[in-house]
């Protein structure tokens, strides 16, 4: 059984491939598409402005796994062109563990300094009581309780 986040995907696939020209769409294999369009979610509804570049399309992440692999399979005429966009993902993965290292930097974990906290957030320490004090109070609280 296919996830729903998977099956989304597809749908958005098929949406996308809605969008573009349908000499690309032919390039996918006929097994492929039915693939696809068997495990798609027929209940999952996507309209996307085909007037938007993609970046803009807010795509989930599997649809554009799925159809970057469309692309080097199938889009993709030869090696030069596979050598592009390995690149580009390759890049784009360099990006991605640079904007990791900057918001959770492992070498700052213990570093108290590194991270400001604000005054809300800040740990609030009660001073331990003497036991004759805990006692006096549990008294009190016994007295309150009878009134």
């Amino acid at each position: 059984m296919i996830s729903t986040a998977y099956a989304n995907a597809m749908t958005e696939a098929l949406w996308y491939f809605k969008g573009i020209r349908e000499e690309d769409v032919k390039k996918i294999p006929t097994k492929v598409m039915n693939y696809l369009k068997e495990n798609s979610n027929k209940e999952y509804v996507c309209n996307f402005d085909y007037n938007k570049p993609v970046s803009e399309m807010h795509l989930m992440e599997e649809t554009k796994v799925l159809i970057t692999s469309i692309c080097y399979s199938y889009w993709c005429e030869d090696d030069i062109e596979k050598n592009i966009l390995r690149e580009i993902l390759a890049q784009n993965e360099k990006e991605y563990e640079i904007w990791q290292r900057e918001v959770f930097n492992p070498d700052n974990v213990f570093n108290k300094e590194s991270k400001p906290v604000a005054k809300d957030q800040q740990l609030v320490v009660k001073p331990k009581e003497n036991w004759f004090s805990e006692m006096l109070d549990k008294i009190r609280n016994l007295f309150r309780k009878g009134k």
